[in-house]
This record gives structure tokens, sequence and C-alpha cells, in this order.
């Protein structure tokens, strides 16, 4: 009721209805400026650091800003804009120690009460490359095979990512380390010393670069020799072979964070081992390449099942391959299943270790019924055997 009065009087008093308001907000505005920051604060920051804020007055005006990083007064250095709607204050971090620091704003409004309101702005600071330690190993160190490097870093949701032998690799969280999951080639000789690059990246983006010398072993792998009828050496030929790799090595070669997989990896199957990883294959007497795989023999139609869980990222019929499924089980670990009588599941779909995905068949490029069993690595095949027994686990 006072505040009608009043602000009768003043219309009476004033020549316009804008004035009066304005002397009427002067005495009664009771709230002071509000400031706002879109600033991210939850990640660190190095380097050229730039702060934006607002200040908005709805009832009077700003007549006063202060601006403080920490303790400093550091309100000349402030860039404000028009009616100190795009203020900003940028500075260089590296002058600066890591660690938590605050940007106060204090804006006084021009009433009456001399309203004040106060920001804080609450960031870190982090300009110190994160420090790497390869903390120890395990798995078999040698061509064609599957090994683990575990990591240790000075600061925590670092980002490791390695080369080795022209394959990119990445570690990942696990437990308290980061573990690496990587391949050795089969077609690179052993015994022999290889560089591995690593390299560790902060959340604020400071990279750490390591290099590593790892010796591999030579694997002594076996040879086997078998006869193809014309139709199968027909679909041998290269244009046919690298059509299905094609298909094959555009899903392997994609690296997804995700972890599907749980605990050991399984058989797949029932049957006899009919054919080991790296022999080399002699086809017709002619030599042929290395066997990247591990196949199993049995009847057709034996119920084949996925080796764990994971996503199935390919389910069709390549000329070589015949039936073929892909299984991605994350963090760039890949199954597949070729030469299936029948497919029993579709790409796109999850699956669960050891839910059935097909049948035991022939099709393709194959002497009899069995499965092409395959592991593919950060797109590297290794030997599915080593696998099998356990050489990754949660």
């Amino acid at each position: 009721m006072a505040k009608h009065l009043i602000l009768l009087i003043l219309l009476l008093s004033f020549p316009s209805v804008s004035l009066a308001y304005s002397v009427l907000d002067y005495f009664s505005d009771k709230t002071g400026p509000i400031i706002s920051s879109d600033f991210d604060t939850g990640r660190p920051h190095k380097g050229d650091v730039r702060i934006p804020f607002i200040i908005k007055e709805n009832d009077t005006s700003v007549k006063k800003v202060a601006v403080y990083l920490d303790t400093r007064d550091v309100t000349r250095d402030v860039f404000f804009g028009n009616d100190h709607y795009k203020n900003s204050y940028a500075f260089d971090s590296e002058k600066m120690p890591d660690g938590k620091h605050t940007l106060t704003v204090v804006a006084d409004d021009s009433s009456k009460k001399k309203n004040r309101s106060v920001q804080e702005i609450t960031f870190n600071i982090d300009n110190t490359a994160p420090l790497l330690t390869l903390a120890s190993g395990g798995g078999i160190f040698a061509q064609g095979k599957t090994a683990y490097l575990y990591f240790t870093s000075s600061e925590p949701g670092v980002e490791i990512d390695g080369v080795f032998q022209a394959k990119d690799f990445r570690a990942y969280p696990y437990r308290n380390k980061y573990r690496a999951v990587v391949g050795f080639s089969i077609d690179d000789p052993g015994n022999e010393n290889y560089f591995m690059r690593v390299k560790a990246k902060d959340r604020a983006g400071n990279i750490s670069d390591y290099h590593y010398k790892v010796y591999v072993k030579k694997t002594k792998y076996g040879m086997l020799s078998f006869t193809l009828k014309p139709k199968n050496v027909e679909m041998l030929m290269p244009d046919v072979i690298r059509a299905d790799w094609k298909k094959i090595e555009d899903v392997v070669s994609r690296e997804n964070d995700e972890k599907y997989y749980q605990g050991n990896f399984i058989r797949p199957t029932t049957g006899r081992v009919s054919m080991t990883f790296g022999l080399n294959e002699y086809i017709n007497g002619a030599e042929s390449g290395k066997h990247r795989g591990l196949d199993f023999a049995n009847a057709s139609g034996t119920q084949l099942v996925a080796s764990n869980s994971g996503i199935v990222r390919l389910s069709e019929y390549l000329p070589a391959h015949g039936n073929t499924v892909v299984i991605d089980h994350g963090q760039g670990i890949y199954t597949y299943y070729a030469h299936m009588k029948k497919l029993l599941v579709m790409s796109g779909t999850g699956v669960k270790k050891g839910q059935v995905i097909g049948l035991m068949g022939a099709t393709g490029v194959a002497t009899g019924p069995h499965l092409h069993f395959a592991v593919s690595l950060h797109n590297l095949r290794v030997d599915p055997a080593q696998w099998l027994q356990g050489v990754v686990v949660d």
C-alpha cells in the first residue's frame, strides 16, 4: 500500500512515467546485480585462460565492479562489455601454480542501499604433464601372441595411447592402474627389440611422451598342406580375398572404448582342433599364407556360441569366409566366426557369452564342416588359443 502511494506521488511530481519508476527503483531496490558465468569449472585448464561472466541489474544499474584473482585485484585487466553484459578476464595460467584458484566478481548497484552481489568462480589450473610409469606386464611377448602392460599415472583421468609395430592401441583403467592389451604381429621377425611409443594426456591437455624397448621372441609355427577343388580355388583369387577382408577390417579397425566382455573367453564350439594358428598353408602345392585363426571340426549343424559378451557388428555371407559373424567385445577386441551353415544373430544386436550365434558348416572356401575362429586385437590377428586359456581377465 505504501509503495503504491509513493508511486502515485512520484507520478504526480515527475514529468514522465519512466523517470518516476527510476526514482522508485532507486529507493526500493533490495537485491544486488545477478552475476553468472558459463566457464567450464568441471575440468582443469592450462595455458591461456579466459573466464567470461555477465552482470545483469534488473531495477537500477551496475555502479561498481571489482574482480579478484585469488586475493589480487585484477579489475583494471578485465574487459567490460556494453552494459556489463559480455565481460571476461584473460590470463596466462603458466605464471600461476597448479591447483585450485578462484576468480571473485563483486558488483554494486546504483540504488540507495548500494546492494552488492558476490560470485566466486573456482577452477583448477594444471600445466604439468602426467608422469607415467610402466609398472609390470604379463602374457607372452612373442610372434602372434598377446601380452598386457600395466601403467600407473601421477594423476587420475589420463588417456594413454600407444603405437607398436605400426598398430595403435589404448590403455584402459583397470583397478588402480591402466592396462594395455597388445598383440605381436606374426609377420614381423622375432627375436628382436622393437620400440613402443606411449603418450599420456591429462584432462587439461598436457601430454607426456615415452619410448619403451620391447623384446619379442620368435615363435615356431608348423606347415600344413591340403587340396581344394577348382571352384574353391577360384574363391581364393586376390580380388575375392581383398573384398572379404575389407568387409571384416572395416569393422575390426574401429576402436571402441566401451568394455562388453566379462571374464575369460570361452571355447566357441565342441569338436577337435583341426588347424592351429600360425601354420604356413600350402594349397594344391602352392604357398597360400599364414593361418590366422583356430579351426574346430565337427558335424555340420553343431552349435556355435559367442566366446564372450559383445555386440554383433557383422553377420552376413562373404564369398571366401562364407557365413560370418564378427562380435565387438569392446576396447579394440573382436572375435569372428566363419564358414557357418546358418547365421542365428543379426548385426547390431547384443549377445551374451555362451549364446548360440550360428551352426557349423562349410560355406565359403572349406574342405568340410568346421569353424574358423579368430581374435582381432587393435586390428591385428593374434593366437585365439591363448585367449581361451585366459590371457585377458577382469
